[in-house]
């Protein structure tokens, strides 16, 4: 849209006839990337893993997961959305993150026993390159999650700004746990493309 004369103008087409668009209704309320559901026949896509670090350099799994089709009707337009469970390995000599790490590691594990892989077997016990991860990604990618719950959770922000996070489950919630969108350290944003050698 463009001013002229103090007034509002509408923008034309290059043929001179008005510019014709859908209708759309929205609220001005900012909205959660994914509603509240059950999901099932959900896969994790091939090529779409990222391996990178957070600021204090361990490293990171970026794991996507593509939902598929909704309980809910009305969610039917979100079929095909990704959403991302994020897992940071921790050294088990970093005492003061014992809880994010064990935090990580039940994501992880409710992940793997969901598609019928053997945690223990592909858990990387030693990390000091991108390589480290590539035989849990491999066993990862592909796979489809029969079964993924999403439910919100209401958090602050560093400047008092409230925000909605998406909160994956692999079991029906109540009954497992869930693994948030956001790492616990994803207030630590990923600052490299590998994982580097601690």
């Amino acid at each position: 849209m463009s001013m002229a004369n103090g007034s509002a103008q509408t923008s034309s087409s290059s043929k001179g006839g008005k510019v014709s668009f859908k209708p759309v209704h929205s609220t001005p309320d900012i909205r959660p990337t994914i509603p509240t559901d059950h999901w099932h026949d959900n896969v994790m896509p091939r090529g779409r893993f990222k391996v990178t670090a957070t600021k204090n350099e361990e490293p990171m799994l970026t794991i996507p997961i593509r939902l598929g089709t909704p309980d809910n009707d009305e969610h039917e337009s979100y079929k095909g959305a990704e959403e991302a469970l994020r897992i940071v390995f921790y050294a088990d000599a970093a005492g003061d993150k014992t809880r994010s790490a064990n935090m990580s590691k039940l994501r992880l594990r409710g992940l793997c026993e969901a598609v019928g892989v053997d945690y223990d077997e592909v858990y990387p016990a030693s990390i000091e390159s991108e390589e480290d991860l590539h035989d849990l990604i491999s066993a990862l990618e592909n796979k489809k999650i029969p079964d993924v719950w999403t439910t919100h959770r209401v958090s602050k922000m560093p400047n008092g700004e409230e925000t909605i996070n998406v909160d994956i489950h692999f079991k029906e919630p109540g009954s497992g746990f869930a693994g948030s969108a956001k790492s616990d350290e994803e207030e630590e944003k990923p600052a490299a493309k590998k994982a580097k050698r601690r």
